[in-house]
C-alpha cells in the first residue's frame, strides 16, 4: 500500500500546478506537461526496472489519455487536448486501474458541478470548465481514500 499512496501523492503534485494553470489561464503550460511528462517516464521506468510493472500494463496506462485526446478531435477541442495530456501522466505514473478510477471519478465530479450550475443558472450549455480541477480532487480521493 505505500507505493499506492507513493505513486499517488505524485500524481496529485504533478496535477496541483495544472489545476492553478487550468484556473488561471484554461490552458496547461507545454513546459509543465513537458516536465510531467519527463517525470512520469522516469516513474514509470522505476516501475519497470523494479518488476512492478511490466511493458504491456505501461502501454495499457495510455489509454485512458488517448481516448481523452480522441474525444477532443472528435469535439474539435470542446474537451481540451491538455486534460488528455494530464490523464496521460497520471497513467504513467499511478498505472492504469487508478487512472481509469481517477478519470471516472474526475468525469462524474465534473457533471455534478455542471448539473448544479446549469441548474442555478450560474453556467450555460456552452459554458466552458476546467478539467484539471476535478482530475485533481478525483486523484486525491484515490489517494486519502485507499483502503
Amino acid at each position: 500500500m505505500e507505493i499506492f499512496t507513493r505513486e499517488m501523492g505524485w500524481a496529485v503534485l504533478f496535477l496541483l500546478p495544472c489545476t492553478v494553470m487550468d484556473l488561471l489561464y484554461q490552458k496547461i503550460g507545454a513546459a509543465l506537461l513537458a516536465a510531467g511528462a519527463a517525470g512520469a517516464v522516469c516513474i514509470a521506468g522505476v516501475k519497470l526496472a523494479e518488476g512492478r510493472t511490466d511493458f504491456w500494463e505501461i502501454a495499457i496506462s495510455l489509454l485512458p489519455g488517448l481516448l481523452l485526446w480522441g474525444c477532443s478531435f472528435l469535439t474539435e477541442g470542446k474537451v481540451g487536448r491538455g486534460d488528455g495530456d494530464m490523464v496521460l501522466m497520471t497513467g504513467l505514473i499511478s498505472g492504469w486501474r487508478l487512472c481509469v478510477g481517477t478519470l471516472c471519478a474526475a468525469c462524474l465530479l465534473s457533471a455534478i458541478w455542471a448539473g448544479i450550475g446549469l441548474a442555478a443558472g450560474k453556467l450555460k450549455k456552452d459554458s466552458r470548465l476546467p478539467f484539471a480541477p476535478f482530475l485533481l480532487t478525483a486523484a486525491l480521493g484515490m489517494w486519502l481514500w485507499n483502503p
